[in-house]
């Protein structure tokens, strides 16, 4: 295999979540210990859980973690959690600033999609053009349960950033945690934007295997739709046969699937890269599509679009 492209990572850095998803994931935590091992552990544990993971403010772990699995490039996702939040440990220019350091710390390891609300306006989208002309930014991130849809008029201008600079866009497709937004317009809204922006790819975060009935067929409607496998775990622990799904997506839609680990949320990235090479019903130029190639096609889009941006071109290049 040639190499590896994570499509879906997040930093583990406390400094970027607020406390309210925090404890949301917390919350989580303890539900999938009592279900699997019946046990109750109370916030002090969790706490010392969350601390081992959330203090990788140089990336050094995710490095370590992306050497152990054989990633060659990861995908940093910066998503917007703050507007109108009071527990914010920063705000979203040091979001910004937090995200740009790591991408001048390892250009040749990363690129990063730069997260936005777009109930913030103007100021939100002057910063989300600052990170792509000046950061060297390389994709929108959008989180739709923080409360708006995929095809909400106040997304258009940041789509038409987006076409202009033939940047992508990934978006988190279903629920999240119960306080957030749990409804939405879905896969309707996806198909309009998909349409209306065609010269934008979309990627659709978690699609390919966990909302896999309502996205399957999304990218025979349309050619600029991408499914990302991360986040099926919990489906492996319903015993749902996931290796019949990748399958068919392979035989279908092969060319606009994407690896992704979603880490640090879920388990080891060298476990998860290892669940989808052990995968016997794929052959091995689907998992090079799966790992590298499908990626390598959305990122070759930039090439021969110009930025101020002296660094985090290496995504130009995979």
């Amino acid at each position: 295999m040639s190499m590896i492209i994570d499509m879906h990572v997040h930093l583990a850095d406390r400094r970027i979540y607020p406390d309210y998803w925090l404890q949301g994931i917390k919350d989580s935590i303890r539900s999938s210990i009592l279900i699997e091992n019946g046990l109750e552990v109370n916030d002090d544990f969790l706490d010392q859980v969350m601390a081992a993971t959330l203090y990788d403010t140089d990336c050094s772990l995710l490095i370590r973690r992306m050497d152990e699995a054989g990633i060659d490039h990861a995908n940093l996702l910066m998503a917007d959690f703050g507007i109108d939040r009071e527990d914010m440990p920063t705000s979203i220019d040091a979001l910004y600033q937090i995200h740009a350091e790591a991408l001048r710390r390892y250009p040749d390891r990363f690129s990063v999609f730069a997260g936005v609300d777009p109930r913030r306006g103007q100021k939100g989208l002057e910063l989300f053009q600052q990170g792509v002309e000046q950061f060297g930014f390389c994709g929108l991130k959008l989180y739709p349960p923080c409360g708006f849809d995929l095809d909400d008029p106040l997304l258009y201008p940041f789509y038409e950033i987006c076409e202009a600079y033939r940047l992508p866009v990934l978006a988190h497709i279903g629920p999240s945690l119960p306080s957030m937004r749990r409804e939405f317009r879905y896969p309707g809204a996806v198909l309009d934007v998909a349409s209306r922006f065609r010269n934008i790819p979309f990627i659709l975060g978690h699609a390919a295997l966990v909302h896999y009935e309502d996205s399957r067929r999304l990218p025979l409607h349309r050619d600029n739709i991408y499914l990302e496998v991360s986040g099926y775990q919990p489906l492996l622990r319903q015993g749902v046969d996931l290796s019949s799904r990748m399958l068919d997506l392979m035989h279908t839609c092969g060319e606009r699937v994407l690896f992704g680990t979603d880490w640090p949320l879920f388990s080891s990235p060298r476990e998860i890269v290892r669940y989808f090479q052990d995968m016997k019903e794929l052959t091995d130029q689907q998992k090079e599509m799966l790992f590298c190639e499908n990626a390598r096609s959305i990122f070759a889009l930039r090439r021969g679009v110009k930025s101020k941006a002296q660094k985090g071109e290496a995504a130009n290049e995979l």
